[in-house]
């Protein structure tokens, strides 16, 4: 079976779909010496230290799965990652999760759609990080004009490393003041091993090589330089920046950059790449507190290497944020609307203090102009003080914090909660377990099959099976739906209703945002449902294979304890149109008829998959509320429902919730959908009918063929006559109104209109009502607090599109 790549265009060049990169740290510890000189209880993966690097591309989305092997709680943490509106895989101990305890497992799902460069992972739980738990992070740029800024890739992690876990050494600290401090600092561990064992890098003479320096530390700082070489900075912690030329860099405990290196164009020299670590907040102890560590640069096995005078800081040309600008010349967040202060109780001696901010990214501490660079990760010295500007635009709990971890762990930290309201809505009635992952596979292929009971006919089927069996999934899922396409010809699968934000790429809309899973191969599609609850269907939407079978509910149970409260069942009622042959051939012989000569082969009704005339009852309970989830999986005519002697309570139109509103009746065009909520009768005397009408407008009346009726038993006991009531015209029922509906989230008409679009429909004969499908988001009607819908209905008395 093929793996089966769809390809769509994206701005800079990106073109292929997301992948998805699994993988698996089993989490426990190791008993290592990692810089020769002292063996502990070190925290590893898969029995490893370093842990190996992670590489995947812009766009793609990294399941990183941890299984806790130690005998405390763990988290992982994707430094500089926005987790946009999932803050709850942000991985930060206490603050966004509890910890995975031990003997269990978790996946973090880390997407970067709109990130790619410089990043880490590491441990957020207590110091499980600064004992070993932390590897890079590489997103490749997609941008085809950055790739050809330079030849090659070349990665340098700096790591601190201790003598002892960290855990050990604050207990000592704790018992000593910070003048009697032993000498136990730590030492360095570049590209995981002991600095003074470096590996070279090696240079070819003219080539331009990308070096990303990662600062991985927890304690001290980093400076590098590569003396008669210029260093081009074109990142600063995953933020791409316009070239600007150093001497070289300053990194604080979690700062990154990326620089290119242009490689000299003669063998004559080899040369040294110095990597100085030091802290400048303790007593210096030379040897100790400052270390300095050569990285060969190598041109030529033979080569000497070339040697340069010292020189003293102040006469090197720093990176600086100041003197940086974004490629994306994102202006300066203005105006401002609140202002946050908090004050740090300064250490003696120089202070730098690595703030991190998650979430957002935050502004260097000085700017000019009105495109300032953005980091994540900010050194804040004695007497100095940082403005963050942030943009609310990602709900959430982020910690900000010192990077440095005595001081983090000192509790210099604060927790910034963004648009609670919002996250509150995102993660209704208190959201209590992480996002599942379910898996759903289609076979889809043809079936020689009578739904309907009058005629056999090569239909679509998946699994082998018609009506194919309803997909129901908890807010805050994610679904992967795997297609297989056994056909002759191409399929697509499309989620009807669901935003798909971001990722316009798994809307399964063929020719428009795929070409379609060819015959022979399969594509998985990644259905995000943290925003969105309530009643759904997926059907095919490539030619007609969705009318010709391939369509199922999806229904997207909700996690709000108010509105669970409203009912106490839930009941599906699918509601399908089935032709008498396959739907080509079908639009073959309508090209050559007119309409008023059309001949009766009109669609019959299918009612939870089966023949409407042998319907299966739906069984009420005196007193109970019964949430009828009612849906229109139709691709031709529309259906009216209703329930004489009960009173229908709508709380649901096409995902959207709303304020209970009673109604006698619903009229669905294809592809809408209704939530009732219906209380049972209090006594058993009688039983009911629910009446299905499937009718349509536009087409010639035919008596027993185009308004067709059906029933559906409700029964209360089984021996119970039904009850019987006058029959009523369609203009005495008070059907189920847009216009008087109210969404529960209040979300307001959107205003001013900035740009307007007008599509004309040229009408068909008789009352044409068109069912008009809305894409990847919502439209809107014209009233104060519009009712949200993704499916709409218009008549000869539509609305002004003004």
């Amino acid at each position: 079976m093929l793996a089966y790549t769809l390809f769509v265009l994206f701005a800079g060049g990106l073109q292929a779909l997301a992948a998805r990169v699994q993988v698996t740290w089993d989490v426990g510890y190791l008993n290592i010496s990692r810089d020769g000189l002292s063996k502990w209880r070190a925290i590893g993966a898969n029995g490893q230290l370093p842990i190996p690097p992670i590489y995947i591309s812009q766009g793609d989305i990294l399941e990183l799965t941890a299984i806790n092997h130690l005998d405390k709680p763990l988290s992982l943490h994707a430094h500089g990652l926005f987790q946009r509106n999932s803050t709850f895989y942000d991985g930060v101990g206490m603050a966004t999760e509890c910890g995975i305890p031990p003997g269990a497992q978790f996946t973090y799902i880390i997407e970067t759609r709109d990130q790619c460069g410089t990043f880490w992972v590491h441990a957020h739980y207590g110091t499980e990080g600064i004992d070993g738990l932390r590897t890079a992070l590489i997103i490749h740029d997609q941008d085809p004009q950055l790739l050809d800024e330079y030849d090659e890739d070349v990665l340098l992690t700096l790591e601190d490393w201790g003598h002892e876990p960290y855990d050990d050494h604050i207990k000592m600290l704790q018992t000593i003041a910070e003048v009697d401090m032993p000498p136990n600092h730590p030492t360095v561990l570049i590209n995981g091993i002991n600095a003074n064992f470096s590996q070279p890098i090696r240079f070819s003479p003219g080539r331009r090589y990308r070096l990303r320096i990662v600062s991985m530390s927890f304690t001290y700082w980093f400076k590098v330089r590569l003396p008669g070489h210029t260093m081009q900075v074109i990142e600063a912690d995953g933020i791409s920046s316009r070239p600007s030329v150093v001497d070289g860099l300053d990194l604080c405990p979690g700062q990154r950059y990326s620089v290119i290196i242009t490689a000299k164009e003669s063998l004559e020299f080899n040369y040294a790449l110095n990597v100085t670590f030091y802290n400048d907040f303790i007593v210096d102890i030379p040897g100790l507190t400052t270390l300095y560590h050569h990285v060969p640069i190598v041109y030529h096995d033979n080569a000497p290497v070339k040697t340069y005078p010292v020189i003293e800081d102040h006469e090197v040309k720093w990176a600086d944020e100041l003197a940086m600008e974004p490629r994306d010349k994102q202006m300066l967040l203005e105006p401002v609307d609140h202002h946050i202060v908090r004050s740090v109780k300064a250490l003696p001696k120089d202070l730098g203090v690595p703030i991190y901010a998650f979430g957002n990214y935050s502004y260097a501490p000085r700017f000019k102009g009105r495109q300032p660079m953005r980091r994540d990760t900010i050194t804040l010295a004695l007497g100095q003080y940082v403005k963050v500007r942030i943009q609310a635009d990602n709900p959430g709990v982020w910690f900000q914090h010192c990077h440095q971890e005595q001081h983090n762990l000192s509790g210099l930290g604060f927790t910034l909660i963004e648009a609670p309201d919002v996250m509150q809505r995102t993660l209704p009635g208190g959201l209590q377990v992480l996002a599942a992952r379910v898996k759903v596979t289609w076979d889809v292929g043809y079936l020689n099959i009578s739904r309907d009971g009058s005629t056999t006919w090569r239909a679509i089927g998946a699994n082998g099976q018609l009506p194919i069996p309803p997909v129901y999934v908890t807010q805050g899922d994610i679904l992967e739906l795997t297609a297989i396409n056994h056909l002759d010809k191409p399929v697509s699968l499309h989620a009807h209703g669901l935003f798909q934000r971001n990722s316009a790429y798994y809307d399964g809309a063929g020719f428009t945002t795929e070409c379609g899973i060819p015959p022979g191969s399969q594509f998985t599609y990644i259905i995000e449902t943290r925003d969105q609850s309530g009643t759904y269907w997926v059907h095919s939407h490539y030619g007609t294979e969705g009318i010709d079978g391939l369509r199922t509910a999806l229904v997207i149970l909700d996690q709000d304890a108010s509105l669970l409260d409203e009912y106490d069942e839930d009941v599906l009622l699918a509601l399908e149109d089935w032709g008498q042959e396959p739907n080509d051939n079908l639009l073959e012989r309508l090209k050559t008829l007119s309409l008023v000569g059309m001949p009766p082969n009109h669609p019959s009704v299918l009612i939870n998959g089966i023949n409407a005339n042998i319907l299966q009852p739906i069984r009420f309970t005196p007193g109970r509320r019964y949430r009828l989830r009612v849906i229109s999986m139709s691709f031709t005519y529309w259906f009216k429902v209703r329930l004489p002697g009960h009173t229908m309570q709508v709380i649901e139109a096409d995902g959207i919730y709303s304020q209970p509103s009673a109604a006698d009746g619903l009229d669905l065009g294809p592809g809408q959908r209704y939530s009732v909520i219906i209380t049972a009768q209090e006594l058993l005397e009688f039983n009911y009918a629910l009446n299905v009408t499937f009718y349509s407008n536009f087409i010639a009346r035919m008596q027993g063929l185009t308004p067709r009726y059906h029933q559906v038993p409700i029964v209360y006991r089984d021996d119970a006559p039904i009850k019987t009531f006058p029959m009523i015209e369609d203009h005495e029922v008070k059907w189920v109104d847009e216009l008087f509906m109210e969404p529960r989230d209040k979300q307001i008409l959107l205003e001013p209109v900035d740009q307007h679009i007008v599509r004309n429909v040229k009408a068909l004969t008789r009352e044409l009502g068109i069912p008009s499908y809305a894409f990847g988001d919502y439209a809107y009607d014209p009233v104060p607090v519009p009712p949200l819908l993704t499916a709409l209905t218009t008549g000869n008395m539509a609305l002004s599109p003004s």
